[in-house]
């Protein structure tokens, strides 16, 4: 089984023209398996390794957009028929499809221009204030724009909160690495981005000493920690 890439803030801002890419799905490949999809060399050695070998998916090329169309608040209507209610297929988001004001859009790419390009790419830091709310009803699912103030204010208490037990510069600077495209894969079946397996390690060990590193020595309690993580006790040893 190839394991996925546990961290959930992955983009790059250098890849498309103009264009902040999200990334997701990034699953550990061994050399073996890579060969399916590139002739070129898929390892990492640490410390060795400068530009790692990456394997793009192009379902992945989606760019997601919000169009309001002159309004701060729309009610979407569903049934259990509708496009909210049913498993988008890959490419596809059934909430932009059902006339919701999240959208998602193709990025047009070359496949001869993509080959060989080497890139950046950010993992971690503070996840983005989202400048939306939903609200379900009865039988609707409302999306109301959060004004300016309201973002700044939302912002100001996510640094506050995560400042008690952080530096939070430190925690909001992503690890980043650089890549070089040699395989593209092209199916419907498949919507995984390869990495190397040996520097999936690497990459992990890193993001998570990126956060051990940026704690201060402010101990958390027992009761936040109980709150934040259900159904486990902590009682600072076990």
């Amino acid at each position: 089984m190839n394991s996925v890439v546990p961290i959930s803030n992955i983009k790059t801002t250098d890849f498309f023209a103009n264009t902040t890419y999200t990334m997701n799905n990034i699953v550990e490949l061994d050399p073996n398996s890579a060969s399916l999809y590139t002739t070129e060399k898929f390892d990492y050695t640490d410390g060795t390794t400068t530009v790692i070998p990456i394997i793009l998916n192009a379902n992945t090329f989606i760019q997601q957009y919000e169009d309001w169309g002159g309004k701060t608040s729309i009610d979407v209507t569903f049934n259990r028929g509708s496009n909210l209610c049913r498993t988008a297929t890959p490419g596809t988001n059934p909430v932009a499809d059902s006339g919701a004001p999240i959208k998602t859009k193709t990025i047009d790419y070359t496949k001869d221009t993509l080959i060989g390009k080497t890139f950046t790419i950010q993992f971690g830091g503070v996840d983005p204030i989202t400048d939306y709310t939903v609200t379900p009803g009865s039988g609707t699912i409302n999306f109301t724009q959060l004004s300016t103030a309201d973002i700044a204010t939302k912002a100001a208490a996510q640094q506050t909160t995560l400042s008690t037990y952080w530096d939070y510069n430190k925690l909001n600077t992503p690890v980043t690495y650089t890549f070089k495209v040699v395989g593209l894969v092209q199916t419907d079946s498949d919507n995984k981005t390869y990495i190397p397996a040996s520097f999936a390690d690497t990459l992990m060990n890193k993001y998570i000493q990126n956060q051990l590193s940026a704690r201060n020595t402010t101990a958390i309690p027992t009761t936040v920690l109980n709150s934040t993580y259900k159904g486990l006790t902590y009682d600072g040893t076990q």
